[in-house]
């Protein structure tokens, strides 16, 4: 992994961190984002498919798929709202 990739997760991580510690988001929503983050990486290693990780890191670029990305989200939101519906019973 390139440097701008080791600085964009370093960054990442610390947003996360920090945005529980102001009780923007709830440790749960960081801890599935993050597990949801793996699975993505995991499924397109796997099917050696990078259009399915949200992040594409390159020898010496850095690449955003959308498609990816609006996995990442949609699945998010989705994982979220099921286990608040579950909490809620």
């Amino acid at each position: 992994m390139n440097f701008g990739a080791w600085v964009f997760f370093i960054v990442f991580g610390i947003g996360l961190i920090w945005a529980v510690k102001n009780k923007r988001i709830t440790k749960l929503d960081m801890s599935l984002f993050i597990a949801i983050v793996l699975v993505y990486y995991l499924i397109a290693y796997l099917f050696d498919n990078e259009m399915l990780s949200p992040f594409i890191f390159k020898e010496d670029s850095f690449t955003i798929s959308f498609v990816g990305f609006i996995l990442l989200i949609g699945t998010f939101l989705l994982v979220r709202y099921i286990i608040n519906k579950f909490k809620k019973k």
